[in-house]
């Protein structure tokens, strides 16, 4: 069964590279259980601004991160920030997800808070730089390597 699912995953593939959709959600229909393939799924409901549909999907995977994650982005999207904290509360180490949050809080104006998790997270290469846009925002010194004639290329 498995190797079925990813022979449909790859035609799903295709067919949502060529925008069809329809053909696309054919297939999801033909494993509703399949995470990887309902992800797609969402996807396809999130370009095409059906969040509902996609909402429907994501609550039957409540411990699949890739998909809470997706949720999060509708839940952003729609500017429903609370529940877009509280999936993100459940998934604290995992750093994409995390980085959802910090984007929640930056557009709420909560910056401080959004550096709290940025800096857990410094080592993920997108959180680096959130907390960049963080520290020109709150007027934070970054770290700089000087020598007698420092230039803007040698700040981190």
């Amino acid at each position: 069964m498995e190797e079925s699912i990813n022979e449909f995953e790859k035609i799903m593939d295709q067919y949502i590279q060529e925008e069809n959709f329809i053909e696309a959600e054919k297939i999801g229909a033909k494993f509703p259980n399949a995470p990887k393939i309902q992800s797609k799924i969402i996807s396809i409901y999130i370009k095409l601004e059906e969040y509902e549909k996609a909402k429907e999907i994501g609550l039957k995977f409540p411990e699949e991160e890739k998909i809470q994650s997706q949720m999060i982005k509708i839940y952003m999207k729609e500017g429903n920030y609370v529940e877009a904290i509280k999936l993100g509360a459940e998934f604290p180490e995992n750093p994409i997800i995390q980085s959802q949050m910090m984007s929640v809080y930056m557009r709420q104006g909560k910056y401080y808070r959004a550096k709290r998790i940025g800096e857990k997270f410094s080592w993920h290469k997108p959180i680096q730089l959130q907390l960049g846009k963080i520290y020109n925002i709150l007027g934070q010194p970054k770290n700089c390597l000087l020598y007698t004639s420092p230039s803007p290329r040698d700040c981190s």
